[in-house]
């Protein structure tokens, strides 16, 4: 059979880095990792694991962009305001509050406190990255510079934040309704989105897809 040919050896050595990363994140800290110590706990030599990553970094980055399906804030409601002729779609979010709720004590880990100050710097920038170019493309170049930067700002921090709180707090909310809560935020502001998730009429416009 032709699938008695593939080398499964790569798979299984990502597999073992995997778990390398996740539990040594969680006995040492990421920033305190280094090749040498994920290497060993693997079982495999440097030059194996130079075969997959760089470094350390893009280690982390390809695991958590693979885990994302790379999803960079696209779909959120980034338009002016005027909401009533738009509706967007979460699934891109609640996928990725799903991937990390599935590890929940390594991105806890990572995101927290005491975290990586280099995690949350670099996921920071990656999620920037994204908002800007969403809101460039929804806003038709109306948007100024200025106004672009501070409303992505804003979008990015307070997800970051809520994330942090929501694992820290294990999880009081589902996915979605993680997901509905940010975006009303986003749309209507915090006294409207403070009203509980049962009582919150649905944002004209607004739907998951």
């Amino acid at each position: 059979m032709p699938n008695d040919h593939i080398d499964r050896r790569p798979l299984k050595t990502k597999r073992l880095l995997d778990a390398a990363l996740i539990e040594l994140t969680l006995k040492k800290g990421f920033d305190s990792l280094t090749v040498v110590d994920l290497a060993g706990y693997a079982d495999i030599n440097r030059a194996t694991f130079y075969r997959h990553y760089c470094d350390k970094y893009a280690m982390l980055t390809s695991k958590f962009t693979s885990g994302t399906c790379s999803w960079k804030l696209e779909g959120l409601p980034w338009g002016n305001g005027a909401v009533s002729d738009r509706s967007f779609s979460l699934d891109g979010l609640e996928s990725t509050l799903d991937y990390i709720a599935s590890h929940d004590q390594f991105y806890r880990a990572l995101l927290g406190r005491r975290g990586s100050p280099w995690f949350q710097h670099w996921l920071r920038d990656y999620w920037l990255d994204g908002a800007r170019t969403s809101m460039i493309q929804l806003g038709g170049g109306e948007l100024c510079p200025l106004t672009i930067e501070s409303n992505a700002s804003f979008a990015v921090h307070a997800l970051q934040g809520m994330i942090v709180w929501w694992l820290e707090s294990e999880n009081p909310w589902s996915s979605r309704t993680f997901a509905e809560r940010y975006c009303n935020m986003l749309l209507v502001g915090i006294p409207e989105a403070s009203i509980h998730p049962s009582q919150t009429a649905p944002l004209p416009g607004f739907s998951l897809r």
